[in-house]
């Protein structure tokens, strides 16, 4: 099932679609804990974001210890990070642009799951796209 925002869209893999004002979170079904992929999106008012300013920014949002690779989801590019946190938390957080859009986006669950979903997380963001609305 394709789930559509105002600027992009995305496969929900059929995770449960919980929406809000500022951001989106698909949570997958099969977590007794809690896990969610979280996606945000803002549209820059003139020119495209650069692949300078979304390593400006997965550098002031990631841990020192947090190693940011090259992405490209679906039609997006940007950065990725993978890492612990101190209260045992995995996370996976990108930082995606295409022309104006910037889309984050953020997946955490318990740290003893933390590959479980990997294989569907990378599915899923392989089908982002921008819509027309995001100009």
């Amino acid at each position: 099932m394709i789930y559509s925002s105002t600027w992009w869209q995305i496969e929900t893999a059929g995770w449960q679609v919980d929406e809000s004002d500022d951001a989106t979170a698909f949570v997958p079904c099969d977590v007794a804990g809690e896990a969610a992929l979280v996606v945000s999106a803002f549209r820059k008012r003139e020119g495209p974001i650069t692949a300078e300013e979304l390593w400006v920014m997965s550098g002031k949002a990631s841990p020192p210890t947090a190693s940011r690779q090259e992405v490209r989801c679906g039609d997006f590019d940007g950065y990725a990070a993978t890492y612990g946190d101190a209260d045992g938390v995995h996370w996976r957080v990108w930082w995606l642009a295409r022309n104006r859009i910037h889309v984050y986006a953020t997946f955490n669950c318990d740290g003893s799951e933390a590959s479980k979903h990997d294989a569907v997380l990378d599915w899923m963001l392989s089908s982002l796209t921008p819509l027309p609305a995001a100009g």
